[in-house]
């Protein structure tokens, strides 16, 4: 994983300086940020230099990170563990289990079943409400998919107060609108219109710093953790923290510190080395 390293940080550094969205992008992801944060009864977030550089979760304090992202794609992509799954395809059951063991992990106060939780390895802030008959019920997510049925049946999996967030849940028309409504087939994708093609690709965009944590402004609300099966999304946590060698161990072999780790894989899950691609070829 190591010899990963170099790669990985140069991919940081040209999205923190040269792959930047604009000032529409922007402010579309602003929005989404703001609407977790109140819809949470978090404190209004700071109005912030619109031409200052953004954060990224590596650089944010644990108190600004409140919830976890989930990204589930679906389409004509192929898993790195396709061999694993009989239709090629990551379960949804994946999905559902590494967002409640995530949380289980990093928040102390309670956990994505409701029930009293083990003491995390590092506790955040945890503004659930410690019920799953009590919105914000846990785990605080924000779910970003190609797939609407996907979707729906990730919601599904948890009782009706859970906080799931989302492009087609999100009160901002504007957000709404970025919303897929069918799963991305690279192919089909090339043969639709222009302004279709921009509109999804927006949507990417802001479910990427979503899920990520990147071009944050200071004390914007952050993701935790992110569970997926895609690299790019690891980005935004620092070599380090994505992987879990922010701790005390000896992490010379390079080995995934499943307790520490920031982000979570449900398609691999460490049954192929190095768990992280730098790139994906198909």
């Amino acid at each position: 994983m190591h010899r990963l390293r170099p790669i990985y940080e140069r991919a940081l550094k040209s999205f923190e300086e040269v792959i930047r969205p604009n000032a529409h992008l922007a402010e579309l992801i602003r929005s989404a940020r703001k609407e977790v944060a109140e819809l949470l009864s978090l404190p209004s977030l700071p109005v912030g230099d619109p031409n200052a550089d953004g954060v990224s979760s590596n650089a944010a304090t644990t108190a600004q990170q409140m919830y976890i992202g989930v990204h589930i794609r679906k389409g004509d992509r192929r898993p790195e563990g396709y061999m694993f799954y009989p239709d090629k395809q990551v379960p949804l059951e994946n999905y559902v289990a590494g967002a409640r063991e995530t949380w289980d992990r990093l928040y102390a106060n309670s956990n994505a079943s409701g029930t009293p939780a083990a003491p995390a390895t590092r506790a955040q802030a945890d503004v659930s409400s410690g019920r799953p008959d009590h919105y914000p019920a846990a785990p605080i997510t924000w779910l970003a998919s190609d797939s609407p049925p996907a979707a729906r049946d990730f919601v599904a999996a948890f009782p009706p107060a859970t906080a799931v967030f989302s492009l087609e849940h999100n009160t901002n028309p504007a957000l709404r609108a970025l919303a897929p409504k069918h799963a991305y087939v690279q192919g089909e994708f090339d043969q639709d219109p222009l302004e279709e093609r921009m509109r999804l690709t927006r949507g990417m965009i802001v479910d990427f710093a979503m899920l990520s944590g990147m071009w944050a402004w200071p004390g914007e609300i952050l993701p935790a953790a992110v569970v997926c099966g895609v690299g790019l999304a690891a980005l935004g946590f620092g070599f380090d923290r994505a992987f879990g060698f922010d701790g005390d161990g000896d992490y010379r072999m390079g080995q995934v510190n499943r307790k520490r780790r920031r982000w979570v894989d449900v398609d691999v899950d460490g049954r192929i080395e190095p768990e992280w691609l730098a790139f994906e070829f198909h």
